[in-house]
């Protein structure tokens, strides 16, 4: 970059800044209409329409009092910015401020506006400026300053420096000073565009405290003289926006309601909780009692079930022992009905003979009644032996009869 393209290099920056920064037209135009009031009838409380707007940049203000019926007047050092002006119509000089102020007649104007312009000043610059702005204001004409506020802390620590060419920011209460102090009559301070929540005593958030109060402020100061004018009278009289303590009073205001709520609604939770602990601690004592009876109550009906098994298994061991007695016996009786059948099998075996005997008499016609009588105990005496034995076939080699065979047999 050579030294001769420095300036408009800088120039070029500088427009690029305000066209993303401050807003579009129609934006800045809405909010410099916060000025109006202060613009009615002053033409006739000032016996003059002429007006100055020093670092006039885009023009939204040079529009804005054109369409009130001044015939208004810019000023600005960059080229590109004076000619975009006059393209629009406007009468624009490309000159320093405070040199055309000093050029202009005394008493000539009935405004003289620079919106952020001043904090581009050193300080004693600016002073000059705002004491040439009152010669050349007629009676009752007005000053109008607007810069950013500083009591934003997002402005004054931020967003200030975001322009390389601020000087310094001006706190509210040193401008405002410094027109008093170079014989304006009355002043009014206004802090713009304060966020809606603050201006309808919404809830106020610490962040609000830090950054939501006016971006920007101006200070409107007019000289004495001139004709009386009851709305511009009203418009100074006119409360606008909030001062970095009044909010931070109302966020500690709410800050300390609501500790009291909390406090409170801590009470009540408090003697809530202590009820429900006292209704707890009653229900767990009911319960201690009903699952002390219930463990009793399950001790008694396992000791009475220990009792009743222990009867049971008394019963049934008597019962096993007098089932292995029985089958002592049984194995006894068996023993001796076979020690019994093995002494009577020979007898068995000459009962069959003499029973074969006497049918063979029987059938050869020997055969009288003592016979016969004997015959019959012979027989009976041989199936009950059979019987006692076990035997399951005939003395022939047949099935073992039944009562029918027994009863044809005899």
């Amino acid at each position: 970059m050579t030294k001769g393209s420095e300036p408009e290099s800088r120039s070029d920056f500088c427009r690029s800044f305000e066209d993303k920064f401050p807003g579009s037209r129609e934006k800045i135009k809405q909010k410099l209409g916060a000025y109006a009031p202060f613009l009615a009838r002053l033409s006739q409380a000032t016996g003059t329409k002429a007006a100055v707007d020093l670092g006039c940049g885009r023009g939204e203000w040079l529009e804005l009092l054109r369409e009130a019926g001044f015939a208004a007047r810019g000023v600005d050092l960059d080229e590109v910015m004076v000619e975009a002006c006059r393209g629009r119509g406007f009468e624009v000089t490309r000159a320093d401020a405070l040199e055309f102020l000093e050029n202009t007649p005394s008493d000539s104007l009935a405004l003289v506006s620079a919106f952020h312009l001043l904090e581009h000043l050193p300080f004693p610059r600016l002073r000059c400026l705002v004491g040439e702005a009152y010669r050349c204001l007629a009676p009752g004409g007005l000053l109008l300053l607007e810069s950013p506020n500083p009591e934003n802390l997002r402005v004054g620590a931020r967003n200030y420096c975001f322009d390389a060419t601020h000087i310094r920011p001006l706190p509210p209460l040193l401008l405002s000073f410094v027109a008093e102090f170079n014989g304006f009559a009355r002043t009014k301070l206004l802090r713009l565009d304060d966020e809606a929540v603050l201006r309808d005593d919404g809830r106020v958030r610490l962040l609000d405290v830090l950054a939501a109060i006016s971006p920007d402020y101006s200070v409107i100061a007019q000289k004495a003289g001139g004709a009386p004018c009851d709305t511009i009278d009203a418009a100074f009289d006119s409360s606008c926006g909030l001062t970095l303590e009044e909010l931070a009073r109302r966020h500690d205001r709410q800050a300390e309601e609501q500790a009291r709520g909390l406090a409170a609604l801590e009470g009540k939770l408090d003697a809530k909780l202590e009820a429900m602990r006292g209704a707890l601690s009653a229900q767990a004592q009911r319960y201690e009692r009903e699952i002390a009876q219930i463990r009793g109550a399950l001790s008694d009906h396992a000791a009475r079930h220990d009792r009743q098994l222990q009867a049971i298994s008394g019963r049934l061991s008597e019962q096993a022992r007098m089932l292995e007695e029985n089958g002592r016996r049984c194995q006894e009786f068996g023993e001796w009905a076979i020690h019994r059948a093995n002494r009577h099998e020979s007898t068995l075996g000459a009962l069959g003979a003499r029973v074969a005997f006497w049918e063979n008499r029987q059938r050869r016609g020997f055969f009288h009644a003592p016979a016969r009588f004997l015959q019959q105990r012979c027989r009976e005496l041989y199936w009950t032996l059979t019987r006692l034995v076990g035997l399951s076939h005939w003395h022939d080699g047949s099935e073992q009869p039944g009562k029918e065979d027994i009863q044809a047999y005899a």
